[in-house]
């Protein structure tokens, strides 16, 4: 115990001491000098990084040119963070005729953008008045010192002054001296009352000059000097930076930096836009000081500028005038955009906004209103969608089942009877023993990459073997995968209808590959592009809609174009119209209807999330499409071929959703759809769906048709079904390393997420599909069906396929040299090699 002691006393007399010192100086009081203190040094900090004077000149410069900025930040957005831009760069810098040409022209585009942004910036700097941030900043910094002042001065009379801790007085001081600027020289007061009061608390760090937070004409007329070089560099900056990411770009990145001498040239060497009158009193300036425009704060009418500049801007209003128009028109869209490409006409875009910008943001300060702002909020709240899918309103539209369309079953059944009435079992497969082969396809989505693997993958069999399509009996696809089926089966349709035809067996002698790889090889990205940055734009603030300005319509047409152009060539033959533009239906409505399969087009309704269909026959009330929207039959109107297959590739962002219009009020909205991928990309939930409701035929509990027949049932045991995917996603894992999320995380999460789940959902989609596959063939039935899901993928180890509608020559060869040595791909996988058992196919080995 005695050992103890020493060391409670020490433990007594250490807590006496803070007794005696809690006592002497309450802990809350420390406690709230060190959060004042630490407080005041953050706001310190705080000013000296946000509120100097560097900082915020840089602030007021921007605002004047506020929409400039954001329609510039915009366009780096769109070629640096989304991957169809990359997309486009890698197919422009590809070695080709037809590149190089598109190269040259978008490096001038961009050149003509970076002029276009530091011109039109710098005509607003000349003609706004920028001189009136420093003024009114002056007013107020006097009014808020005289008050000071004049409380100082209330205090010295006492002999007392403030302790500046919030606790006690200190006996007075001199008071502190001030030097005052003359106001001319629009420059401010600088005052040691601050740094006076920062002393006495102890607290030199908050001993900061104020001429570090005061704004002086001085430092903006710096700013408004370099402000527009700065900013008309953007454009070619952001072609750079997109470009460093692509191999094999290092040429192309150097010609940008050689345009740049020339730019900085121009702008940096341009310096006088204003008039000068001969009354004018020329102001004393510094000898460091230049005497030019570029400088000027003051802000001048429109008529004082130099002739020269005024027909610029009128140029500059004809030109943008002239892109409109000729982006509105059809012909000369698909002629000029097809030409340049999207790159240059994306710079283009921005060339033409810049100076609209410019314009807005001049009579903002013309008539000192927020007119741009306002234009933007009313255009918000603007109900002028002008979306709405075309119709062919002269056609009288009956409901499916006024005009012989049929069921699932029943169209089978009778597809079934035309081949027992045209060919015999016998003769449509190797030997009289072999099942007879029907085939279900599904085709992925995936833009204009699985558009034209789908169609391709098609013709190829067809030219395998030209039995191939009249073993189809239906096809599923979702996206891209929707419209190369539709397209190759138009295709193969026109094929029937005009074979005998003396001009066409004649004229069109290429095969059907050759026609499909013909059609999609061209670019449709382009006229895309070009419609969004001229009419669609224009119509999102005009206040009544104009549907002819639709974006999608531009896809549309360039599709029905390209198609034409390969039917029909020489434009004088026998085929007076258009398959893609007749209407969706009216594609069966031909003599041998049943050597076609049938479609379903898979698609997704916004406000509700369901799964939309469109084909031609008959799905509502069939168990096996539950709570699945009969898209034809709901619009109740004929709608033409293409914008059926586009309504299901309606991809996020490229093309707007497909609005359709209450069938009995024309007049109104009824509902948006988009993208079949959103629900099911695969499209093979619809093709198990098909199969089903063709299984269930003769079902007893069925009574939408009758039982078969003993012949019926013979016939049905040399039936056997197989599933095909037509695939043109990668693999999960033979894609490269993910890269993590970096600039706008937040923004382009989403959209990265919602399009990479479109490739990792496969797995789960296969497994489905497969053991469904099983469980069918395990069944006794009348109908056999295969338990193998034969995939026929595309192989992007190699080189860049992009989703968006244009593909590189590069990409175009990759997929042909795929196509061309497909038997080879398919003998590749031992189970594939019965998936064209019975038809005259040979398979090659490695």
């Amino acid at each position: 115990m005695a050992q103890s002691d020493p060391i409670l006393i020490r433990l007594y007399k250490a807590g006496r001491q803070l007794v005696n010192y809690l006592n002497q100086k309450p802990f809350w009081h420390t406690l709230f000098e060190f959060i004042q203190l630490s407080v005041r040094k953050v706001w310190t900090i705080i000013r000296v990084l946000f509120l100097n004077h560097y900082f915020r000149g840089v602030v007021v410069i921007l605002r004047t040119v506020w929409l400039i900025v954001l329609i510039l930040f915009i366009g780096i957005a769109f070629l640096t963070l989304m991957d169809q831009a990359r997309d486009v760069l890698e197919a422009m810098v590809e070695p080709s005729a037809i590149s190089t040409w598109r190269t040259f022209i978008a490096f001038l585009v961009t050149f003509l953008c970076s002029l276009s942004t530091w011109y039109f910036t710098r005509i607003v700097f000349v003609l706004k008045n920028q001189q009136r941030y420093v003024e009114v900043e002056l007013v107020e910094h006097l009014q808020s010192e005289q008050t000071g002042v004049g409380i100082a001065g209330e205090q010295a009379g006492t002999g007392k002054v403030p302790d500046g801790r919030g606790g006690g007085e200190l006996t007075a001081e001199p008071m502190p001296t001030e030097e005052v600027v003359p106001l001319t020289q629009k420059t401010h007061i600088i005052t040691t009352t601050e740094r006076g009061r920062a002393q006495q608390t102890g607290d030199e760090g908050l001993a900061i000059d104020d001429t570090l937070f005061k704004l002086d004409d001085n430092l903006l007329k710096v700013f408004t000097r370099w402000t527009p070089l700065a900013l008309g560099a953007i454009p070619m900056l952001t072609l750079m930076l997109a470009l460093s990411d692509i191999k094999n770009s290092g040429i192309h990145i150097a010609i940008l930096i050689a345009l740049f001498f020339p730019y900085v040239l121009i702008a940096y060497f341009s310096q006088h836009y204003v008039r000068k009158s001969p009354n004018a009193v020329v102001k004393p300036m510094d000898e460091t000081e230049v005497q030019s425009d570029d400088r000027d704060i003051q802000g001048h009418s429109l008529t004082e500028l130099l002739p020269i500049h005024l027909s610029l801007i009128a140029v500059a209003f004809l030109f943008s005038l002239t892109w409109f128009i000729l982006s509105t028109w059809w012909e000369s869209n698909m002629l000029i955009s097809r030409s340049i490409g999207p790159v240059a006409i994306v710079f283009l875009g921005l060339t033409v906004q810049v100076f609209v910008a410019s314009v807005l943001i001049y009579l903002d300060y013309l008539f000192n209103t927020p007119l741009t702002l306002m234009i933007i909020i009313l255009a918000a709240f603007l109900h002028n969608n002008n979306h709405q899918i075309r119709t062919l309103d002269h056609r009288n539209y009956y409901s499916k089942d006024r005009y012989d369309s049929l069921k699932i079953a029943e169209h089978f059944r009778r597809w079934l009877d035309y081949r027992i009435d045209t060919t015999t079992v016998k003769d449509s497969v190797a030997g009289p023993d072999t099942l007879y082969p029907v085939y279900l396809i599904a085709a992925e989505g995936g833009g204009v990459r699985a558009a034209h693997w789908t169609a391709s993958v098609l013709a190829k069999l067809q030219a395998m073997d030209p039995r191939f399509f009249r073993h189809v009996f239906a096809i599923s696809g979702a996206s891209g995968g929707s419209v190369g089926a539709s397209m190759f089966t138009a295709l193969y349709r026109d094929s029937l209808v005009f074979s005998q035809d003396p001009y066409y067996a004649t004229h069109q002698t290429s095969s059907l590959l050759t026609q499909t790889q013909s059609i999609l090889k061209n670019d449709f990205l382009s006229p895309l592009v070009a419609a969004f940055f001229a009419p669609d734009l224009v119509q999102k603030f005009l206040p009544l809609s104009i549907n002819s300005f639709d974006r999608a319509q531009y896809l549309e047409d360039s599709f029905s174009s390209a198609y034409y152009q390969n039917v029909n060539p020489g434009g004088d033959g026998p085929i007076h119209f258009n398959s893609l533009d007749s209407a969706f239906t009216d594609l069966w409505r031909i003599k041998n209807t049943y050597e076609l399969p049938a479609l379903f087009l898979n698609t997704t309704r916004v406000e509700t999330g369901q799964k939309g269909i469109l084909t031609h026959l008959q799905i509502a009330n069939n168990p096996y499409f539950t709570n699945i929207i009969d898209v034809q039959d709901t619009i109740h109107q004929h709608i033409p071929y293409n914008t059926a297959a586009f309504i299901s590739a309606r991809f996020p962002l490229v093309t707007p959703p497909a609005t359709v219009r209450q069938p009995n009020d024309p007049s109104e909205d009824w509902s948006s759809f988009v993208d079949g991928g959103y629900i099911d990309n695969s499209a093979l939930e619809t093709t198990m769906a098909v199969l089903s409701s063709i299984l269930n035929d003769g079902n007893p509990d069925d009574k939408s048709c009758p039982p078969p027949d003993a012949a019926y049932r013979k016939l049905l045991s040399k039936v056997k079904f197989r599933v095909i995917f037509i695939k043109n996603s990668a693999q999960s894992d033979e894609r490269n390393e993910p890269q993590t999320l970096k600039g706008f995380y937040e923004v382009t999460a989403p959209a990265k997420a919602f399009f990479n789940s479109w490739d990792n959902n496969l797995s789960s989609k296969y497994f489905i599909t497969r053991e469904y596959l099983k469980g069918k063939s395990s069944v006794s039935n009348q109908v056999q069906v295969d338990p193998q899901l034969y995939i026929l993928e595309l192989d992007r180890k190699n080189g860049t396929i992009p989703l968006g509608w244009a593909l590189s020559p590069g990409a175009n060869a990759r997929i042909n040299d795929q196509i061309k040595n497909l038997d080879q791909i398919i003998g590749r996988n031992r189970q594939n090699k019965a998936l064209l058992k019975g038809l005259a196919i040979k398979f090659r080995a490695n």
